[in-house]
């Protein structure tokens, strides 16, 4: 194979050893039915290092196509190549529109006439991502920006899956509310009708350290 030919001339190259194949586990004999010695069939060497790359392999796979293979992505992606199209010039009319799911909160026929005008604002600028489209109109005067375009690429740029800030806002729940205290209410949780003033006082009164970082709290 000539990855793992690659992989061994890069390895003697650095001067490192290929790693040691995984212990061999044997039934114990006094669980085993008979005393004829057992007899196990294990790959070794490229043939190990093959099958471990396929399953890594297929396992990676696996993991994008359910990360992006949805629905809602599908309907995201349509959302923000509606926004580039346009950019370019290149808007083919109100069925983008209804192809991209935009929600009924949306003045459709209004968004529709400004699809088009900023494809005449912008379509010799080059635009290829939503976030270029968002600075060139950011940059316009107040009186010429969409501002129903403008929500539809703020609607692009907030999903979850394009922004870390939800997932590091779940991290730092999880901190707070963990299975051992599985019983916090939402009340407590988000420290509703609690008087935090005499927390934060009392923390940074804790030390010199914090007083001296966080000043005096009154």
């Amino acid at each position: 194979m000539e990855m793992t030919a690659k992989v061994t001339a890069c390895a003697e190259r650095n001067n490192l050893k290929m790693p040691l194949p995984p212990r061999t586990n044997r039934t114990p004999a006094r669980l085993r039915d008979t005393e004829e010695t057992e007899a196990i069939v294990t790959d070794v060497g490229e043939q190990q290092w093959r099958r471990e790359f396929y399953e890594a392999l297929d396992l990676v796979t696996t993991e994008l196509d359910r990360r992006f293979d949805q629905e809602g992505l599908q309907v995201a992606a349509l959302r923000e190549q509606t926004v580039i199209n346009a950019a370019n010039g290149e808007y083919s009319g109100m069925r983008e529109i209804t192809a991209a799911q935009v929600p009924d909160q949306f003045d459709k026929s209004r968004l529709h006439m400004q699809l088009t005008l900023l494809g005449n604002l912008s379509k010799t600028k080059g635009l290829k991502t939503a976030q270029d489209v968002a600075g060139f109109i950011g940059a316009l005067h107040p009186q010429t920006r969409e501002l129903k375009v403008e929500k539809l690429i703020e609607l692009c740029l907030c999903l979850p899956v394009s922004a870390a800030s939800s997932e590091r806002s779940f991290s730092t729940l999880r901190r707070l509310k963990t299975w051992l205290p599985s019983n916090m209410t939402q009340r407590r949780l988000t420290l509703d009708r609690m008087d935090i003033q005499p927390l934060m006082k009392r923390f940074i009164d804790n030390t010199p350290e914090r007083k001296s970082t966080f000043g005096v709290f009154k």
